[in-house]
C-alpha cells in the first residue's frame, strides 16, 4: 500500500475530501444500480397479473389485453358504440382517436356538429319566434318526468323535433347486442401510462341523448301514445345496461345513470295510468327478461386493477416523474426532481403485488352479498389508502400508496349507486304490478304481495303504505334506517338520511 500513500496528497484535508468523494462515488454507483434493479418488472399474475401481450419495451399492454377480452364477438353492425359515436361533432373527439376509432366502427368523417345537443346549446343558434315562450318560461326541465305536449311547450318541442336524428341513433343502439368502444390512447404502441390516457368521447352525448328518448316518452303519454312512451322508456333501460357492459368503471357509472333515468321515466308513465292491462303485463315481462347488465365488480377487476399497475410499470419505465403527468403539471421538471427520478430507488415489483393485494381486498369486499359489511370494508380501505398517501415516508418510498389514493375513485360510492340501481328495478317492477292491479280491481291492493327473494339495504323486504288517491312504495336508504318513506332531498344533501321511494297519487 506503500505506492498508494505516495500517490495521495500529502495534506490530510486532501486526503480526507479524496476519500469522502471516492464513498460518494460508491454509494451513488450502489444506489444507481439498487435503482436499476428494483425499477425492474418482473412479469408474473402476482406482480403484473397478466403475462401477455407485451409491448416492444417487455411491459405488459394492458390496452390490448382488454381490447382482445372485449372486442370479442363484436362487429359494426352489432355495436351500440358505432351509433352513440355518431352522435358526436368533429370538436367532441381528439383527431387521433378519431383517426383509430371511427374505422373500427365502420364510420366515415364526422359531422362538424354533433348530432346531439342540449337545449342551451341548440337555443344559441334557434331564438323563439314570435309569442312563443323561451326557455326560462317554459319549464322543459320537467319534461323528463312530467306529461306535456307540444302546445303547451312549443319551445321545448321545437327543441326535440330538431333533435330526432340523435332519437333515432339512439334508439339503434339500445337495439344492438354488443357494446364496446375501441380501447386507444392514441398512440400506435402502447407504453406503460396508456391506460390513463384512454378516452371516451361518446359517453356524454349517450347520456343526452338518453335524456332526449326521455323528454320523447313524456311527450308521448302526454299527448296519449302510451306505446311510444313504453318502447322510449325500455330503449334507454336496455341503453344503459349495454353502456355499463363496457369495461371501464366510467363506463359502468354512465351506464347506471341512464338506466336509473330510464326507470324514473317509466315509473312516472306507469303513474299516470293511461295503459291497458295488456301493456302492463308486456312491459312487466320485457323488463324481467332483459339481461341485467354487468356488475361493477367486472370493471373494478380487470381495467381499474389494469390502470394502476399499468401506472407502476410508467414509474418504472420513466422514473417518479411521470407523476407529474397525473397531477396535469406541465412545466418541466426541475434539477433536483431529474437527479431524483435517476436516483430514487422504488421496488416496483413490491407495489405491483401491494396493489394486487389491494384490489383483491375490494372485489372480495364489493362481491359481499350483505350491503353493509362490504360497504364497511371499502371505507376502512379508502380510509386507510388515504392515510398512506399522506404520510411522507409513503410518498418517497412507496408511490403506490399515491397512487392508489390518486386514480382509485371511492368504491364505497360505487357499490352504493349499484345497489341503490338493484333497489330502483325492484321497486319498477313492483309499481308495474300495483298498476295492473288498479286496471283490472279498480283500486290499488291495501296488502300487495312484495317479493321477498330479494333485499334491500337492511335485509328487509320493500316497503308499501295505501294512500288515499295513490300508495307509497320504498326501499330503506343507504343508511340502513327506515325514514317513513322520506325520498332523498332535492338538492342531493348527502348529509340527510332518505329512503328510496315511489310515490303514486292516483
Amino acid at each position: 500500500m506503500g505506492w498508494l500513500k505516495r500517490k495521495l496528497p500529502q495534506k490530510r484535508w486532501k486526503r480526507v475530501l479524496i476519500y469522502i468523494a471516492s464513498t460518494f462515488l460508491i454509494l451513488l454507483a450502489l444506489d444507481m444500480a439498487l435503482v436499476q434493479y428494483w425499477r425492474q418488472v418482473t412479469i408474473s399474475h402476482e406482480t403484473t397479473r397478466i403475462t401477455s401481450p407485451l409491448n416492444k419495451d417487455g411491459y405488459p399492454d394492458y390496452i390490448a389485453a382488454l381490447d382482445a377480452k372485449y372486442s370479442q364477438g363484436v362487429t359494426p353492425q352489432n355495436n351500440a358504440a358505432r351509433h352513440l359515436v355518431a352522435l358526436l361533432g368533429k370538436d367532441d373527439m381528439p383527431a387521433a382517436w378519431a383517426q383509430r376509432v371511427l374505422p373500427k366502427l365502420g364510420l366515415g368523417e364526422p359531422p362538424a356538429k354533433p348530432r346531439a345537443q342540449n337545449f342551451h346549446d341548440w337555443a344559441k343558434d334557434n331564438s323563439p319566434a314570435d309569442g312563443v315562450p323561451d326557455a326560462s318560461e317554459d319549464g322543459p326541465n320537467d319534461s323528463l318526468e312530467t306529461p306535456w305536449t307540444r302546445a303547451a311547450q312549443p319551445r321545448w318541442a321545437a327543441y326535440l323535433a330538431d333533435q330526432r336524428e340523435a332519437i333515432e341513433l339512439a334508439l339503434a343502439a339500445s337495439s344492438a347486442e354488443k357494446f364496446y368502444v375501441p380501447l386507444t390512447s392514441g398512440s400506435d404502441t402502447h407504453s406503460p401510462g396508456d391506460m390513463t390516457k384512454v378516452l371516451l368521447p361518446p359517453l356524454g352525448r349517450a347520456r343526452l341523448a338518453a335524456n332526449l328518448l326521455c323528454a320523447d316518452a313524456m311527450l308521448a303519454v302526454g299527448e296519449g301514445d302510451a306505446a311510444r312512451a313504453l318502447s322510449d322508456t325500455l330503449a334507454v333501460v336496455r341503453l344503459g345496461r349495454l353502456i355499463a357492459s363496457g369495461p371501464t368503471l366510467i363506463e359502468q357509472l354512465v351506464g347506471v345513470a341512464i338506466e336509473a333515468r330510464g326507470l324514473l321515466t317509466m315509473r312516472a308513465v306507469i303513474a299516470t295510468g293511461k295503459m291497458g292491462a295488456a301493456q302492463y303485463e308486456w312491459l312487466h315481462s320485457t323488463l324481467r327478461a332483459m339481461p341485467q347488465g354487468a356488475h361493477f365488480v367486472e370493471a373494478l377487476d380487470h381495467a381499474e386493477r389494469y390502470m394502476m399497475l399499468d401506472s407502476l410499470c410508467w414509474v418504472a419505465k420513466d422514473g417518479p416523474a411521470m407523476m407529474q403527468h397525473l397531477s396535469n403539471t406541465a412545466e418541466p421538471p426541475t434539477l433536483a426532481a431529474r437527479a431524483t427520478n435517476l436516483l430514487w430507488p422504488i421496488n416496483i415489483n413490491a407495489g405491483l403485488r401491494y396493489t394486487n393485494e389491494a384490489y383483491d381486498q375490494l372485489v372480495a369486499a364489493a362481491r359481499n352479498e350483505d350491503y353493509h359489511s362490504g360497504q364497511k370494508v371499502l371505507k376502512n380501505l379508502e380510509d386507510s389508502y388515504g392515510r398512506q398517501a399522506h404520510n411522507p415516508a409513503n410518498i418517497i418510498t412507496r408511490p403506490h400508496a399515491m397512487l392508489m389514493a390518486i386514480l382509485l375513485p371511492s368504491m364505497a360510492r360505487v357499490h352504493e349507486l349499484n345497489e341503490k340501481l338493484l333497489v330502483e328495478r325492484d321497486l319498477t317492477l313492483v309499481a308495474i304490478t300495483l298498476a295492473l292491479h288498479r286496471d283490472t280491481q279498480g283500486a290499488y291492493p291495501d296488502k300487495p304481495d312484495l317479493p321477498r327473494d330479494r333485499f334491500a339495504f337492511n335485509q328487509e323486504p320493500l316497503k308499501y303504505r295505501r294512500e288515499a288517491n295513490g300508495f307509497v312504495l320504498y326501499s330503506v336508504g343507504p343508511d340502513g334506517t327506515d325514514d317513513g318513506g322520506t325520498p332523498r332531498p332535492s338538492n342531493r344533501d348527502g348529509n340527510k338520511p332518505y329512503d328510496v321511494v315511489v310515490r303514486v297519487e292516483r
